[in-house]
């Protein structure tokens, strides 16, 4: 009995040793060697983001103003066209014959005033010795009158039909990139017809961009003393990043039932016309400033469930896991509106090898690249 004491005794005691042992070899364990940074404070700019569609700086369209069958296309679509430049002729024929015929009208009545301006020179001396009636001093008079007037009709109607003439030939109004011909030759043109409208010239050494602006978010623009967008920046097709900063034109002056949202407009230079009218494209523009923002590496955040948190280390260097509530994104940074204090230092990789209470080894920059 005493022996069977004595032994259960021993084991407990060798236990204890081995417990003792075993817990020495745990604190004596090496620190573990982690990328750590540390939070740091500072002025960040608060960003928006508004979905937009460009447009040239005037989309001029093309109009057929006379009709007539066209005869001539005179450009190559989609290249750059001056102001001035011919770009459609309609058949110019029964213009040119109306023309004609207006001129003779003006002839006619030149010679019908001329008629008319020397029998009143001839009546009027003749009234004023009683050798003509008054009556043909009236008659003389109304027939120079109407002879004026009918030149100046006929002098109208000849301006007419020659600016129904010049339409024939439909020439660039600006200078800009012109599309695709809507009518070919041959085809019947002109008001009434299928094709009305020819073409467009877009002006692109400048870019309009419109998009909408939801009414709650215009009204947090106001709140925050921001009726106009500054730091505009462009983003296009595969997040391209437009080279050049924008220029603020306008916000509407009604929200639109439909949408409830107003439309405004922000114009971006194009002097190596990479934009073109058309494009769906992504504006990006600052409207506040987060004062004193304590930001963390985003590599540093862990998540879980909805749960962001970080690995903080103590004054001992000792990992503690802490939950952090997260705001805006800047740069490769996070936000952190709270959950960790200024100064901070927490670990930004190798998550899998820490566990609560370890003692963590700050790495190096160089360090970390090595490993």
């Amino acid at each position: 009995m005493k022996a069977n004491k004595s032994t259960f005794l021993i084991l407990i005691l060798s236990g204890a040793l081995l417990l003792g042992c075993k817990r020495k070899r745990e604190t004596q364990a090496p620190p573990l060697e982690l990328p750590v940074a540390e939070a740091t404070t500072s002025d960040i700019p608060i960003w928006m983001d508004f979905v937009g569609q460009t447009y040239g700086k005037s989309d001029i369209t093309i109009q057929a103003r006379v009709s007539g069958f066209l005869r001539g296309i005179y450009f190559r679509e989609g290249t750059f066209v001056h102001k001035g430049d011919l770009l459609y002729v309609i058949e110019p024929a029964p213009y040119a014959a109306q023309t004609a015929q207006r001129q003779a009208s003006v002839s006619q009545a030149e010679a019908e005033l001329t008629n008319a301006r020397q029998n009143y020179e001839r009546v009027k001396p003749l009234a004023t010795i009683n050798a003509a009636s008054k009556s043909d001093l009236d008659a003389a008079v109304s027939r120079l009158s109407a002879a004026q007037a009918a030149l100046k009709a006929a002098q109208a109607a000849l301006k007419y039909t020659e600016i129904e003439q010049s339409y024939t030939q439909v020439l660039s109004p600006v200078n800009g990139i012109i599309g695709q011909t809507k009518a070919r030759t041959g085809d019947y043109v002109g008001p009434g017809s299928q094709y009305a409208v020819l073409n467009t010239v877009s002006q692109v050494d400048t870019i309009r961009v419109v998009f909408f602006i939801p009414e709650d978010t215009y009204f947090d623009l106001i709140r925050r003393g921001r009726a106009y967008f500054s730091e505009i920046m462009l983003t296009i097709s595969d997040n391209i990043a437009y080279p050049h900063r924008g220029h603020f034109d306008f916000i509407g002056r009604a929200v639109e039932q439909g949408t409830g949202s107003l439309n405004a407009q922000v114009s971006f230079p194009n002097p190596d016309t990479l934009l073109r009218p058309g494009q769906f494209a992504r504006i990006r523009t600052v409207v506040d400033t987060l004062r004193s923002a304590l930001l963390i590496p985003q590599q540093a955040v862990m998540r879980t469930q909805g749960i962001s948190s970080v690995y903080a280390l103590d004054s001992a260097g000792r990992a503690k896991q802490r939950i952090v509530s997260l705001g805006n994104t800047y740069n490769n940074m996070w936000v952190v509106n709270s959950g960790l204090d200024s100064g901070a230092r927490v670990v930004t990789s190798g998550f899998h090898k820490v566990r609560e209470g370890a003692v963590v080894e700050p790495m190096t920059v160089a360090d970390s690249l090595q490993k």
